[in-house]
């Protein structure tokens, strides 16, 4: 396929990328829902589950030898938490179908300044398909965390984001109500990835998104 992947989710119009982004996912998403059914070999993903298991497992690791403030670990454990109780009580009431599942700027295809095609779908799986709206949301933020003046930039590319796939495909007022939770939980699994895998910086800047996702995003609805 003929094009370039994206690096830079800030380089020029932030809002209307995020825009065309929600928008083509949302497309994407509805092709993925209509091959759902044939899809009969795909993993069936439990997030609760994930988040009480394995994940929760990691962190308590992660917690014992970090050397982090004690406030923001404190602060983790407590959004932890809250998470999970969300999760418990709307996970299940979220639309599911095939997700694309690692959809961030390099799997997608740009050709002339246009969105051409997608790639790498081998984590495909069954699971809400607000994870892929989110996992874009965490992607973008991770890629400039460390850059002040480009984070606060961020949650105009993700409301447009949202505001571009919500007029494609509807979300839900239980997705909507799942923005923050989605996106904290993405994080806490990228945190435990990261501590199995030996990565403690990268655990801590997680940790630092997390809660910085918390005190910064608000309103039920997902409005910032």
């Amino acid at each position: 396929m003929k094009g370039s992947v994206l690096t830079d989710y800030f380089i020029a119009d932030e809002a209307k990328l995020g825009y065309e982004l929600g928008q083509h996912l949302a497309t994407l998403h509805e092709g993925l829902k209509e091959i759902t059914p044939k899809l009969t070999d795909l993993w069936d993903n439990d997030m609760l589950q994930e988040l009480s298991g394995w994940v929760s497992e990691e962190l308590e690791t992660y917690v014992s030898a970090s050397t982090l403030p004690k406030t923001e670990l404190t602060e983790l454990k407590n959004i932890k938490n809250t998470c999970i109780n969300h999760f418990k009580e709307l996970y299940n009431n979220l639309p599911r179908q095939a997700i694309h599942r690692d959809f961030h700027g390099a799997n997608i295809i740009f050709n002339d300044n246009e969105i051409v095609g997608y790639i790498d779908f081998d984590l495909t799986q069954l699971n809400a398909r607000l994870f892929d709206v989110c996992y874009l949301g965490t992607g973008a933020l991770a890629s400039i965390f460390q850059e002040e003046a480009k984070r606060d930039r961020w949650s105009i590319f993700f409301k447009q984001v949202i505001k571009g796939y919500d007029e494609v495909t509807i979300l839900t007022f239980e997705e909507k109500q799942m923005i923050k939770p989605m996106m904290i939980a993405i994080d806490l699994i990228m945190i435990a990835f990261f501590v199995q895998g030996g990565y403690k910086e990268l655990a801590d800047t997680n940790t630092r998104m997390i809660n910085w996702i918390e005190n910064t995003w608000s309103g039920e609805l997902g409005a910032v």
